[in-house]
Parts: C-alpha cells; structure tokens; sequence
C-alpha cells in the first residue's frame, strides 16, 4: 500500500498522533510495522476515561483496573527505543501499589536525551493524605547540560508535592520552558522566577499551593499568569507583558492587588477575578483606582450571593474605559429557616454575558429566583414579561 512506500521517519510521526493502543495495533499490519511504533514521540498514558471517581472509592477495584493498565505502560516502557520525546503524559490514580510504575515512568523520561512535554497529574486520588513527592535526585542525577530537560517547553505537576528545589532546577535548568503549572503542591512554599533564567517563560499557574507564602515575578516576559490561593505575599516587577490575569483569592487580598495589577501590568486585556460576595454595604473599592487602559474583557465569579447589590464592583467596571466584554458568574446561596435551625446551600448559578459595546444582555440561564431578587433590587424598572 501507499503508506507504507512513505519513509520510516514519516510513518512514526503519524503513528505518534494516535493513542499508545492504536499505535502498538498498528505493528499487525505488516513486518515492516512491525517495530515501528516504539519510535513514537509521544506518549500519553492517561487513564481517566478508564478509572473514574466513582472507581477510585473502591480500592480493590481501583487497584485491578489500575494493573491492567501498568501491564501496558510497563510494555511500552521496555519496548521503547527513541531518544526524543515531544510530549510524556501520566495521568493516574495513586495508590501505593502503583508508585513502582510512577518511579519507572521518571526513570524512562530522565533516561532520553530530549524531552519537550512533561505532565505528571496525579489528580485522580480519593484519599487526600496519600500523597506523592516527587524525587529531587531523579532530576540532580544529571548534568545541566547533558539534562533531558534542556529542551522541555512545558511542566505540569498536578496533586504531585514538588519542593523548592525540584521547582528551582526546572526554572534553572529549562531555558527554552513556556508553560509552568503546579497544582495542589503542599511542599512548595517559596518560588522566585527572574529573568534571564526563564526569558521564554510565557504562562504560569500556581493553584492551590496552600503552603505557599511568597511569590515573586521580577523581569520576565509573562503573558498569562492564574493564581488560587489565600495567603501568599506576591511581588511583581517589570511584567508589563502581561496580557491575561485569573485570580482566585479572599475578597480582601483582591481589593489590596487590584492597584499592583493597574501598576504593574499595564497592558493587561482580560482579567478575571472569583471571590465570595461583598454584602450589602461593602464596596470592592473604597478608592478610586488608575485605569485600566487596554482591558477588553472583564469575568467577575461571585459566589455565596444571597440578596446583595452588585453595586460595589462599579468602581472597577469605570477603571476599564475599553471595556468590550463583561461576563459575571453569580453563585448563589439559598438560606433556608426552620424551627430547629437554619442553613445556607448552594444554588446552580445563574450567568449573565454582558456586550458593553452595544449594551445588551446575553442572559445563558434565567431562574425565577433571580427574576424575582432582580424585580425587588429595581421595583418598577424591569418589565412584567421580563
């Protein structure tokens, strides 16, 4: 057949496309394919479709599907013959009997001589207190010149607890790294990124690092930056390429970082910010604020709403003259009183998209319970059929 006059280098770069099960498939087609899957360059061993959450609450269960899976990757691990990766995914449940084939995965990325893409999420994990820490010596172990890493462009680490010095050699030691995230981190608790180290470095994502106090970004060519978190002391200087910011703190870090982001980025275009509600007399701002001179799009996510005016977020709405788009996600909460006691739950939240170059209202989902709290915040303003 046509394809397979098509050169060996050519056919390994298609079969690198398809899942590792479709690619070790594809070595019964013919002899000449019959090895040439294990010269894929990306590897992609993620097993979410396949151990749901309802799954992980059984261990037994998690624990023998789970094995049907490492008996491929281990294949895979072992066959494998190419010295370029263009992209190494593990996405796994962690358990204690899967930490051997965590150790042997590491063990095959460090042992290439290029690696572009690495993805650790360990996400999939019912039992919170058992955790992984990543190996600092599976990285010191090398050379910085000689390092797999040299060539890495993205790191991601997700319910992996990596340490100020793992974090530190990425930084260090990756010069060409565009893309950083760290997910659920309990060990990292200080992180410095300054140029020239990390001249390339495009996007960063620090969320839900509860142990992490300070953050500082100094000279950098940033572009996107998202932070969860409630207690950590940041500090910017020269980020002004800044374009998109995504924070999730307490309303009151919020109000006191509002001014560092008209400071210090200066051209930012979207900027979205989820904290809880402001109450009834709280403004978000007690003071006016510079402007916002390039921000085009504006998503505000409030949750625990209950009857309160919107009207504390005015003053940030006027900070942004070029204001194109304003998305605001409500989540609100239904207080509910009995005669033993009362409770607050969560309600579907209700989403509003607002077009402020025309000023229309794009309602996605209306309730009767947020007609009906808009009727009593604007008694006579909004129309019956509304």
């Amino acid at each position: 057949d046509r394809l397979s006059q098509l050169p060996d280098e050519v056919i390994v770069s298609i079969l690198s496309q398809l899942t590792i099960r479709e690619a070790v498939q594809t070595s019964s087609l013919s002899t000449q394919w019959h090895y040439l899957w294990i010269y894929v360059t990306r590897l992609n061993f993620d097993v979410s479709q396949f151990i749901t959450w309802k799954i992980c609450h059984y261990l037994r269960l998690c624990r023998k599907e789970g094995m049907k899976h490492i008996n491929l990757i281990n294949n895979v691990l072992d066959f494998h013959k190419g010295a370029h990766l263009e992209h190494f995914t593990l996405s796994f449940p962690f358990h204690k009997h899967f930490k051997r084939v965590i150790s042997k995965c590491l063990n095959f990325v460090s042992s290439k001589k290029k690696v572009e893409i690495f993805q650790l999420d360990l996400s999939l994990n019912k039992y919170k207190h058992r955790r992984y820490t990543f190996p600092f010596k599976f990285i010191s172990s090398h050379r910085s010149n000689l390092s797999p890493f040299v060539s890495l462009k993205v790191l991601a680490f997700n319910n992996v607890d990596v340490d100020n010095r793992v974090v530190n050699f990425f930084i260090f030691n990756c010069p060409l790294l565009e893309k950083l995230s760290i997910h659920q981190s309990l060990l990292l608790t200080h992180l410095e990124i300054v140029g020239p180290s990390c001249f390339n470095l495009k996007d960063l994502e620090l969320c839900h690092c509860i142990n992490l106090d300070f953050i500082k970004i100094h000279n950098v060519n940033l572009v996107s930056f998202k932070y969860i978190g409630w207690k950590s002391d940041l500090f910017f200087e020269n980020v002004t390429s800044v374009l998109t910011v995504d924070f999730k703190m307490t309303q009151a870090m919020i109000c006191e970082l509002v001014h560092t982001f008209t400071t210090y980025f200066t051209r930012l275009r979207t900027l979205s910010l989820e904290f809880g509600h402001m109450g009834m007399d709280f403004y978000f701002l007690d003071h006016a604020l510079p402007k916002f001179n390039n921000l085009k799009v504006l998503v505000l996510k409030l949750s625990g709403m209950e009857d309160v005016s919107l009207l504390g977020i005015t003053q940030l709405i006027e900070a942004s003259p070029y204001l194109q788009k304003l998305h605001i996600e409500l989540e609100w909460a239904k207080t509910t009183i009995s005669k033993k006691k009362s409770y607050t739950e969560k309600v579907s939240p209700s989403t509003s998209q607002r077009t402020l170059e025309i000023f229309i209202i794009d309602p996605y989902k209306y309730d009767a319970q947020s007609r009906g709290r808009a009727r009593r915040q604007l008694p006579g303003k909004i129309p019956k059929r509304v």
